[in-house]
């Protein structure tokens, strides 16, 4: 029934744009596009309609890639080769990542254009296996060790969608003590008696010692401050 629809559809489109395709093209195309699903074939069709003067599968497809959220493979290329630098932070698809480990031997040949040419059909490759099987693309962020550099590009991701705010928060280190922590903490090192070695008893003492371990918790997870 599925391909009924999109036979219809694609025969629709074509005339709307002023074209006559044969049963046989129609049912060819609709063949190579089935596997995308309906809903997406019809929201790519409109684009089409929309966007080119002529119905054909390359455009149709195209606009099925760029719907997904999956990069071209020469702009996931140009992202994957960010993660050459161990200080580099590099958000890639889960497909870009499994391409680049086939590319990476070539790189550290130095045969860039034939790694650029073995992630290219890898990449395109898994992207089809992917799109066919209906999975949604899959972000993932692998670290640097430069942590500005990791701030910068895990927050244009958020800004992006490609990473949800609530992951981006546990790959940050904490941001520095605010001033409010800072009074506190120059409170417990003041002449007020809180220091352990300026206690005067073992009671003052033991309770020194659980507030300065309470506020280097809060200093190291701010979570447990808030709570």
């Amino acid at each position: 029934m599925s391909q009924e629809q999109i036979v219809r559809a694609l025969g629709v489109t074509a005339e709307a744009m002023g074209q006559q395709l044969s049963p046989a093209g129609l049912l060819m195309m609709a063949d190579d596009l089935a596997p995308y699903g309906v809903e997406t074939v019809l929201a790519a069709l409109t684009k089409v309609r929309r966007e080119c003067r002529r119905l054909s599968l390359a455009d149709v497809i195209e606009r099925i890639q760029i719907a997904d959220g999956r990069p071209k493979s020469d702009e996931a290329w140009a992202n994957a080769l960010a993660a050459l630098d161990e200080s580099e932070t590099v958000v890639w698809t889960k497909e870009a990542s499994q391409a680049f480990e086939v590319a990476r031997p070539l790189l550290e040949i130095n045969d860039k254009t034939g790694a650029r040419m073995a992630f290219r059909d890898a990449y395109e490759r898994l992207c089809e296996r992917a799109r066919a099987s209906g999975e949604i693309a899959k972000w993932s962020a692998s670290l640097g060790w430069d942590v500005e550099r990791r701030r910068l590009v895990l927050e244009s991701a958020v800004i992006a969608g490609r990473l949800g705010q609530d992951n981006v928060r546990g790959l940050l280190p904490p941001p520095p003590p605010s001033a409010e922590t800072g009074k506190a903490v120059m409170a417990l090192v003041s002449n007020n008696g809180v220091l352990t070695d300026k206690a005067s008893t073992a009671i003052e003492r033991e309770s020194a010692r659980k507030r300065i371990d309470a506020l280097k918790l809060m200093l190291s997870d701010p979570k447990e401050g808030a709570a």
